[in-house]
């Protein structure tokens, strides 16, 4: 149930420019390698099929033109071929012919620039085109992710507790079989490890809103500074480096879900632009005036003692009374009984699967020591 993630630090997006005209390629890498990405420039549709065989860049700008051959010839071939599939493709022509254009956009070319190209029109296009790209794997994935969760993810466990979560959950997607009518946001309570992140994908998987996608919501780890910009989005201009109109992660959700985890560390300031979202079921993108509707499934979850973050002053009452309108209470493993074997024995089992071996069997002092342990990290640990 738990995820192990691990942060590999992110090479800069690589652009392939299919270019021969030597002075405009090099102004072009230049251009992009001040925003922040690499380019690498292949003069031939010959030295292109080499590079392809060997790397997968983020984004190809293709000319129409090559000493060898067609750009558009190039595209299709490049388009038959299922390891460059997904890969965007911005093309370029000297000719402005509108009939190249035409057919690149057939073949799935995300846009096109006529020669003499601006520079600063070609780095706005690229950089929209990968923004495009990277929320659209980004919900590939998430459904992938859902669809998998879906089918492999259950709140283990035999104890009444757990019993009582499995029916309350129930009783929820009974509630959200509507698809014309949001549900009713929820408020998942419980320590650290407990399984409220499996608990809301549950929500999601027995609900209406299952194929569309469901938005982790990290509150706790958020950058202070760009929290605001990830939730809400921004345009363009909105503060430094922002050269370019962004969507936000609960735009992201489509109108599907977004959970909220650890609901509890959101700044003062933040809770109250959620409350707003909440009440009037939009939202502004920051450095906009432009409200934009969101009919997005709103859960949240939290390890904190709301309630007497309320008291305290630290957690708006309004924001409160808005998440908890439906709440689910997970206990903690300590108090679940013999639950910690069925645990250990599950994922024993899974993973002496996963390597070929035969499920392995618990001593007696094993099984003393299991039952013995306080389990602080839950199920997680």
């Amino acid at each position: 149930m738990a995820e192990l993630a691990v942060e590999v630090p992110k090479a800069p997006p690589q652009v392939l420019l299919v270019e021969d005209e030597d002075l405009f390629a090099r102004a072009v890498a230049k251009r992009l390698s001040k925003a922040g990405l690499t380019c690498e420039i292949a003069g031939t549709l010959a030295a292109a099929r080499d590079f392809l065989k060997l790397h997968a860049p983020a984004l190809m700008l293709l000319d129409m033109r090559l000493p060898d051959g067609s750009g558009l010839d190039f595209l299709a071939e490049f388009r038959a071929s299922a390891e460059s599939a997904d890969i965007p493709v911005i093309v370029m022509t000297a000719y402005g012919e509108l009939e190249d254009a035409v057919s690149a956009m057939k073949l799935e070319a995300r846009d096109y620039l006529k020669k003499p190209v601006d520079l600063d029109e070609l780095l706005l296009n690229v950089t929209k085109v990968l923004q495009q790209d990277a929320s659209e794997r980004q919900l590939r994935y998430s459904k992938v992710r859902e669809h998998r969760a879906s089918d492999a993810i259950e709140f283990i466990g035999e104890h009444v507790g757990v019993a009582a979560v499995r029916e309350q959950v129930g009783r929820i997607g009974e509630l959200s079989q509507a698809p014309d009518i949001v549900p009713p946001t929820v408020l998942i309570l419980g320590e650290t490890g407990t399984g409220k992140d499996v608990v809301a994908r549950l929500l999601h998987a027995g609900s209406a809103l299952a194929d569309r996608p469901f938005v982790h919501v990290d509150c706790a780890s958020l950058p202070k500074d760009l929290i605001e910009a990830e939730l809400f989005g921004h345009v363009k201009g909105a503060f430094t480096n922002a050269q370019s109109d962004r969507a936000g992660l609960i735009e992201a959700a489509e109108n599907g879900v977004v959970f909220l985890d650890e609901i509890g560390e959101l700044p003062g300031d933040l809770q109250t632009k959620l409350l707003a979202v909440l009440e009037r079921r939009c939202l502004r993108r920051v450095g906009s005036s432009q409200e934009r509707s969101t009919a997005a499934w709103f859960i949240a979850a939290t390890n904190r003692d709301v309630q007497a973050m309320v008291a305290a002053g630290q957690f708006r009452s309004d924001l409160y009374y808005r998440l908890n309108v439906l709440s689910i209470e997970l206990p903690p493993l300590r108090e679940r009984g013999d639950d910690a074997l069925l645990l250990v024995r599950h994922f024993a089992g899974q993973t002496a699967a996963r390597y070929g071996l035969p499920a392995p069997l618990l001593t007696k002092a094993a099984e003393q020591a299991v039952r013995a342990y306080r389990w602080p990290g839950n199920v997680r640990e």
